[in-house]
C-alpha cells in the first residue's frame, strides 16, 4: 500500500497493539492507508476487527483523518472561504509548454487538482501530457514546479522516447535527469467500487 507520509505511522494514533498487527496484516500500513478505509469494510466479514462494531472502525478512520488534517496534509472537510483563498494563493501552475494555451487556462495547469484531458485520437492528448511530464520538472522560474511527476498509464502507451525528444527541444541539457524523475505506472486492470 502506500507509504508512511511524513513520518506518520499507525503507531503515533495511539491504537492498541493488537488492532495495528490486525490492520497491517490486512494492507493498511500507514495512516494514510486507513484514512481513506471505509469503516464498514473493517468489520465486514470479520476481515479486519473481529467482534468491533462500526463506531471502534469510524473511530479509527477518524483519528487518521484528524493526524493529517492537523499535520496540513489533508485539507478539513469544512472550511471558510478565507481559508480556501489562502490555500489557493498557494497554488503552483504548470506551463503547457504553449502560452496561448496557458494564457486560456490562466497561467497554466493548477496543482492541487485533478485536470481531464479528453479528445479525439490523434488529437494530442498524449503530447500535452509527454510535455507536462517535462515543464513539471522544470524550476519554478520557468514556468515548471521543480518536482518529480507521476504518469498513470491507463493504455500501456508512454514512449519515454518522445518525453527525451521533448525534453531536448525545450532544452534541457541532460534529458535522462527528467526521465528519472518520472515515474510511470501501469494500470492493467479496473476496480469496480461499490
Amino acid at each position: 500500500m502506500s507509504q508512511n507520509v511524513s513520518g506518520l505511522r499507525l503507531e503515533d494514533l495511539e491504537i492498541k497493539p493488537h488492532l495495528i498487527t490486525k490492520l497491517k496484516g490486512a494492507g493498511i500500513e500507514s495512516i494514510f492507508d486507513l484514512a481513506i478505509s471505509i469503516p464498514h469494510q473493517l468489520i465486514e466479514n470479520g476481515s479486519i476487527l473481529t467482534g468491533s462494531d462500526t463506531q471502534v472502525a469510524l473511530e479509527l478512520v477518524m483519528k487518521a483523518r484528524r493526524a493529517l488534517i492537523d499535520s496540513g496534509l489533508l485539507a478539513q472537510d469544512f472550511s471558510t472561504a478565507e481559508q480556501i483563498l489562502e490555500r489557493r494563493k498557494n497554488l503552483l501552475k504548470c506551463t503547457t509548454g504553449s502560452s496561448k494555451f496557458d494564457s486560456f487556462l490562466k497561467g497554466g495547469i493548477e496543482t492541487q487538482a485533478m485536470t481531464e484531458i479528453a479528445g479525439e485520437y490523434g488529437s494530442g492528448k498524449s503530447q500535452l501530457c509527454y510535455t507536462l511530464c517535462v515543464t513539471g520538472n522544470m524550476p519554478v522560474n520557468k514556468e515548471g514546479l521543480g518536482g518529480n511527476v507521476i504518469f498513470i498509464d491507463t493504455e500501456n502507451t508512454f514512449r519515454s522516447e518522445r518525453v527525451h525528444q521533448i525534453s531536448e527541444n525545450r532544452g534541457i541539457k541532460e534529458p535522462e535527469d527528467i526521465l528519472k524523475k518520472i515515474y510511470v505506472c501501469k494500470i492493467s486492470t479496473a476496480a469496480i467500487l461499490n
